[in-house]
């Protein structure tokens, strides 16, 4: 499977949409024209033919989905560890507890 998110310009002879709906692509159609800054989501990645066909597209700006953990905060002020689900927290939890849904997004440097 490839990485489409490496910043190369990869070829395109059609089918589903290779990136995430929302990540931001550059595309070179069949017609000589290109596009960028728009999300993979706007764009027909098939092959019906006609000027508009994509050709070649690069990932411009990547999406990331954010991630959900589930943190105990107790009346003390303490905070618990953090869990993948609130199912999990709810386990754990004691009297007094306050359960807070974190959104996070990790960053790869």
């Amino acid at each position: 499977m490839n990485d489409y998110n490496n910043g190369e310009i990869w070829g395109w002879n059609g089918g589903e949409c290779p990136v995430h709906p929302q990540s931001e692509v550059m595309v070179w159609m069949r017609c000589g024209d290109y596009v960028g800054g728009w999300q993979a989501s706007t764009f027909g990645w098939g092959h019906g033919g006609g000027g508009g066909v994509i050709v070649c597209f690069q990932v411009t700006k990547v999406h990331v989905e954010p991630k959900v953990i589930w943190v105990n905060e107790y009346k003390e002020g303490d905070v618990g560890h953090s869990f993948p689900t609130e199912e999990q927290a709810n386990r754990q939890a004691l009297r007094g507890v306050t359960r807070v849904a974190v959104k996070y997004v990790e960053v790869k440097e």
